[in-house]
């Protein structure tokens, strides 16, 4: 996660003893409650940008990790 800058280690520990902070760029809903979400952002990653088919693939990674809310 610190490789993808999803986390930032600070450079001193905070007021309640913390070492480590989620990134405060990242989007308000940002959330890794989904149990393969770690995969996700480490696969998107390795994915060609340049391959025609890149956004379906992202999207079919996406949906593939999610589980039915219903």
């Amino acid at each position: 996660m610190l490789d993808q800058g999803i986390v930032e280690w600070l450079p001193r520990r905070d007021q309640y003893g913390r070492k480590l902070s989620v990134n405060l760029n990242l989007q308000d809903d940002f959330s890794l409650n989904q149990t393969l979400s770690l995969y996700l952002v480490d696969t998107v990653t390795r994915l060609d940008q340049q391959d025609p088919e890149y956004a379906l693939r992202v999207l079919t990674l996406v949906e593939s990790v999610l589980e039915n809310l219903m």
